[in-house]
């Protein structure tokens, strides 16, 4: 089970939550030093995990980052959970472009990106799945800037599974007020 943004909140969570169904975690996340407290509390519990310290914003690096886990864990990747954002709680007048092309960057292109480099892998698994976690969209003007990106990245999402070849994984975009782990 992959999971990007595992460092803290959502995804931190998620990992939590996949560790205590035994799954075999790589996990990703700007934030090096919490990444590794969420590794060594899983493998405290007992789970197995590795932390790949890793920001989406270098998406020419995701092949490397995705061939990397791979093979570490000598294994297909069988789960993907896309949880990585970059967030800015600013107003549009008060938003600089370099920040809405970073969100962009991460929250679509990064998410983008990983699930291409992960299809083939998600291919090999006898039940791969891409899961795409994003927050509620809510289109009051003093936030749109946060989620400009999200109905186009969730529509995506949904149509993985309809664009590629068979066998594709299973997808699907969760709201995080949709569903707990």
């Amino acid at each position: 089970v992959l999971v990007t943004g595992a460092s803290s909140g959502i995804g931190m969570e998620t990992a939590y939550a996949f560790a205590r169904r035994n799954g075999r975690l790589a996990l990703t996340g700007r934030a090096t030093d919490a990444l590794l407290g969420v590794k060594n509390n899983i493998i405290k519990n007992g789970g197995e995990a590795e932390d790949f310290p890793f920001d989406l914003a270098n998406i020419s690096e995701i092949p490397l980052l995705v061939k990397a886990i791979e093979e570490h864990f000598d294994s297909t990747i069988d789960i993907l959970v896309n949880n990585a954002s970059a967030i800015s709680v600013t107003g549009t007048a008060e938003s600089p472009m370099k920040r809405f092309d970073l969100r962009h960057q991460v929250n679509s292109r990064g998410t983008f990106l990983v699930t291409q480099a992960c299809l083939p892998y998600l291919k090999k698994s006898e039940n791969g799945h891409v899961l795409v976690l994003s927050p509620p969209l809510n289109l009051e003007s003093r936030i749109f800037i946060i989620q400009s990106n999200k109905p186009g990245l969730r529509r995506s999402s949904l149509t993985i599974g309809q664009r590629v070849t068979p066998p594709s994984p299973h997808a699907r975009s969760i709201s995080t007020t949709e569903s707990r782990v």
